[in-house]
């Protein structure tokens, strides 16, 4: 059976070391690229993971850093239950970190405190640690994106993913990241190559079985070669993986509902394989282009080809085809 390192690109491990060293690195990640599961792999170094999507306003930023930096200094303890509850050693990671418990404690909670700026918020990041920012071309302030430059100026360890598409959202001539930071660009997709390399166990059979129903994408084929460590199989493994997505599939739809009027009746389609404007015969095509757009950014769905649109899950695409239709009607 493939191991998941074995799916990182030949090389990559080395370019993002290097980058790293010098400066940020903004990961250009194709969708259904796995990135997060690739940083993990490739980079040596503590990290603090946050999600941009989640960012809503300011007060949404400072709680998710905070979040994350109290996970990383504080591990033994649930924050959640409050600061009395602390461990002693969890205790002095907080005080030593940001100078005041409770303050941080509250913030973790979901208090809002104006005395946890964004600034005070990084600042509390171990100097040993990687930030890391998901979907950072997501963040609807560009001053946040200039926040991390100067996170970044005094010599922290910054990481940034973003998709092709939306690149020039933090690299362009007027993006705080123009001329500072370093892209490195991961593929999305799998071949042949990747997966037989080293592994004369599996069969060519095997590989173009696991390649059709992955998509070839870098993402769902790991966690199928990760279930299937599990499993002892990859049918039993693909089965498995389908499975859950079912038992997820009415929060997922209420999800993509919640996204766009539209969202869940276009998941279904292009998860059937339909063409999404005939779904939505009903809308207007430039209200079901916005629509696609925003299913897009969230990552639901992915373009293999100008007019083709694929679900970025095909875990959860086949547990939709397995649902009655009309799914999101219900």
């Amino acid at each position: 059976m493939i191991a998941s390192a074995d799916l990182v690109p030949v090389g990559a491990h080395d370019r993002v070391a290097g980058v790293l060293r010098s400066g940020p690195l903004i990961l250009a990640a194709g969708a259904g690229a796995g990135e997060s599961a690739f940083l993990d792999e490739l980079i040596d170094r503590p990290t603090v993971r946050v999600d941009a999507r989640r960012w809503a306003s300011d007060a949404s930023v400072v709680l998710d850093l905070v979040s994350a930096v109290l996970a990383r200094i504080a591990p033994t303890t649930q924050v959640g239950i409050g600061a009395s509850a602390l461990h002693t050693r969890d205790r002095l990671a907080i005080a030593t970190a940001y100078h005041d418990v409770n303050l941080a404690v509250n913030v973790a909670m979901g208090a809002n405190e104006p005395e946890m700026t964004l600034e005070r918020a990084l600042g509390a990041i171990p100097d040993d640690t990687v930030l890391v920012v998901e979907h950072a071309h997501r963040l609807w302030d560009k001053r946040l994106l200039w926040t991390l430059r100067g996170h970044a100026e005094q010599g922290r360890a910054l990481t940034l993913t973003t998709r092709p598409w939306a690149e020039r959202a933090l690299v362009d001539r007027r993006a705080a990241f123009f001329g500072f930071a370093q892209t490195v660009e991961l593929d999305a997709t799998v071949s042949i190559n990747d997966l037989a390399r080293g592994h004369d166990a599996m069969q060519p059979r095997e590989i173009e079985w696991a390649l059709e129903r992955t998509q070839r994408l870098r993402g769902p084929m790991r966690e199928l070669m990760a279930a299937a460590e599990f499993t002892g199989s990859l049918d039993t493994a693909w089965d498995l993986l389908v499975d859950t997505r079912s038992w997820q599939l009415d929060q997922l739809m209420t999800s993509a509902q919640a996204l766009t009027r539209w969202g869940a009746r276009l998941l279904e389609a292009v998860a059937r394989g339909n063409a999404p404007y005939a779904a939505a015969a009903d809308a207007q095509p430039a209200r079901i282009a916005h629509a696609l757009k925003t299913l897009r950014e969230a990552d639901l769905i992915y373009q293999p080809t100008r007019r083709q649109w694929k679900c970025t899950d095909p875990f959860l695409a086949v547990a939709i085809q397995r649902r009655p239709r009309h799914l999101a009607e219900r």
